[in-house]
């Protein structure tokens, strides 16, 4: 009689071990850690911080400045995985929602592999993460094809728990549509209640510098559309009003939240942060409540000095020397197209401060 295959035991064996070497590469890079009783390591006290912004606000240059810092585990729009699985106005995607972000700041990923697999997928996602791209990720050469490129594992439930788990801080950059139907200040309370250090930052940007960004990425009604010499910039004016309905709304959210949660809740502008990068980046940093690190001062001083020309690509996660596009949009505008932003958008210019092209001199 024929003896039994024991290829999958094998298989099995190899897939275990490459676990395990995944297992030791990770708490090399934190060997304090391995030297604490279970009692005494600080998974219970991280500080959880949530980004929120709308598209085109910077909140990805935002994060990086969070990504940057050695001791922070960084998650980029992890709730894109639901926008393509489920109907974003239904009850499942709300309760969803808030399970992958609670799961995310109690580094619970074991019922999470759907979302990991996702995540394992998507490059611009996995590798805005310094946490999600080591230790899964290497550089392999290939001698037929005389080329290095990168070879990732796909994310595995357990390591990314262990990984979440050494890291001391966790930070998650959302963008504010795909968090809509939980737009309530009530509804945020279930976040703070299961994450007591929870802090959320709420970045906001002058409207007409987000939609000139917006149309410059396509996002607009069409190519030119902001062109008042084009026959569609009635629809311009519409997609604008729009537009600033939510803005506005996102503004009044803001302002009830910070009102309510005044020591966890902070909105910021994205011009102060550009412009003042150090100073404004400390500030988070002490409101979030853990030092800022050398690596984040390095990060600074790369983005503001660096002509890298990955940071010309509209849709980067890094931008060098971004405070010289903080006007852009005055090139970008066309005089009707800034008039009727203004128009429909004059609370959040007013409130935040940002004076509008018909009060200059």
């Amino acid at each position: 009689m024929a003896k039994p295959r024991r290829v999958p035991g094998i298989l099995a064996l190899v897939a275990l071990g490459t676990v395990v070497c995944i297992v030791i590469k990770t708490f090399t890079w934190y060997p304090n850690l391995v030297s604490l009783s279970p009692s005494k390591r600080p998974t219970k006290e991280k500080t959880n911080v949530l980004i929120l912004a709308q598209g085109r606000s910077g909140s990805s240059f935002l994060g990086q400045i969070f990504n940057s810092h050695q001791e922070v585990f960084y998650i980029y729009e992890p709730l894109i995985t639901f926008q393509l699985t489920t109907v974003r106005d239904s009850k499942l995607y709300e309760q969803s929602t808030m399970r992958l972000l609670r799961d995310i700041f109690s580094c619970r990923f074991n019922q999470q592999r759907e979302f990991l697999s996702f995540m394992s997928n998507m490059p611009l996602n996995r590798f805005s993460s310094r946490a999600l791209t080591s230790p899964y990720c290497k550089n392999l050469t290939s001698a037929r094809e005389n080329r290095t490129y990168m070879h990732c594992q796909d994310l595995d439930p357990l390591i990314t728990s262990l990984s979440c788990a050494v890291h001391k801080h966790i930070v998650v950059k959302v963008l504010l549509h795909r968090l809509l139907p939980l737009l309530d200040v009530d509804k945020l309370a279930p976040l703070f209640n299961s994450s007591s250090k929870l802090k959320i930052i709420h970045l906001m940007r002058d409207p007409r510098a987000v939609i000139a960004s917006m149309d410059r990425v396509g996002w607009t009604l069409n190519n030119n559309v902001v062109n008042t010499a084009t026959k569609d910039f009635s629809l311009f004016k519409t997609f604008a009003r729009k537009f600033c309905y939510d803005m506005v709304r996102s503004l009044s959210f803001a302002l009830s939240a910070e009102a309510k949660f005044p020591h966890n809740y902070k909105l910021i502008r994205y011009e102060d942060l550009v412009r003042s990068p150090y100073k404004l980046a400390t500030e988070l940093f002490d409101f979030a409540g853990f030092p800022i690190s050398d690596h984040v001062y390095e990060f600074l001083a790369n983005s503001k000095n660096s002509h890298d020309r990955r940071s010309v690509h509209e849709y980067a996660t890094f931008r060098s020397n971004a405070s010289l596009l903080v006007d852009s949009w005055r090139r970008h505008l066309g005089l009707d197209a800034v008039r009727a932003i203004e128009n429909y958008c004059w609370p959040v210019l007013e409130i935040l401060r940002y004076t509008p092209m018909s009060g200059q001199s």
